[in-house]
């Protein structure tokens, strides 16, 4: 798979020459809006996103799902293929865990979310997640001698961002996720620290729930 695929921060700072030049018109269209952007219109949200992935060292391909509560907290699950590209030490990897949005909320309760609609949604974006993944390994990579596919589990710390396309909550959006990992086990033996760095295009939407007020309502 080719590394040209994969430009990341040329990716990213044309998406924020995006941001800039529909600042003013997001701004008046949004005047009248609460500062939500839509996102407490739902409880839940539900994304999915496409995209490469560069593993360090190797590409993949990447989809990744999640779901959120309030645009706060959530799960995700992700999977990663390297679609047998030679000379590739992880022939694909599937993983999971809790992610984290600690931005919104304590904006949105100072009245920090004054516009334009797409920065105040780029910066709430900002994300924290923790989570496991099984990944498939093959050749030098893996323990066996005979250098059979085997498998072993590893952790992932992530960092993401996300700018979306329209002024709300709901649509679709580009997302850059950063995450640093580290093999469990046995594998520590033979492995170091790693990386992975993927830029994706993924839709969100928002449904509701109840969750929120499931308590305040009575039996029928």
């Amino acid at each position: 798979m080719s590394r040209q695929l994969l430009h990341p921060s040329r990716l990213l700072g044309a998406a924020i020459l995006w941001l800039i030049a529909l600042g003013p018109t997001t701004a008046q269209a949004s005047s009248t809006d609460d500062g939500a952007y839509g996102r407490l219109d739902g409880d839940l949200g539900l994304s999915l996103q496409t995209g490469v992935a560069e593993t360090f060292p190797g590409e993949s391909l990447q989809l990744r799902g999640a779901i959120s509560y309030l645009s706060t907290a959530g799960l995700y699950l992700r999977y990663n293929d390297s679609l047998e590209a030679a000379a590739q030490p992880i022939l694909r990897a599937i993983g999971g865990g809790v992610e984290l949005w600690p931005l919104f909320l304590g904006r949105f309760a100072e009245d920090l979310e004054r516009g334009p609609a797409l920065l105040d949604l780029f910066v709430d974006s900002l994300s924290l997640s923790l989570g496991f993944f099984q990944a498939w390994l093959a050749g030098a990579q893996c323990p066996n001698p005979s250098g059979v596919t085997c498998t072993e589990l590893d952790m992932e710390a992530g960092l993401s961002v996300e700018l979306p396309l329209l002024p709300s909550s709901t649509g679709p959006f580009i997302a850059l996720h950063g995450a640093l990992t580290w093999p469990l086990g046995e594998a520590r033996s033979h492995r170091e620290m790693g990386g992975r760095l993927a830029l994706c295009l993924g839709y969100r939407q928002l449904l509701d729930a109840h969750l929120v007020d499931a308590a305040d309502r009575l039996p029928r």
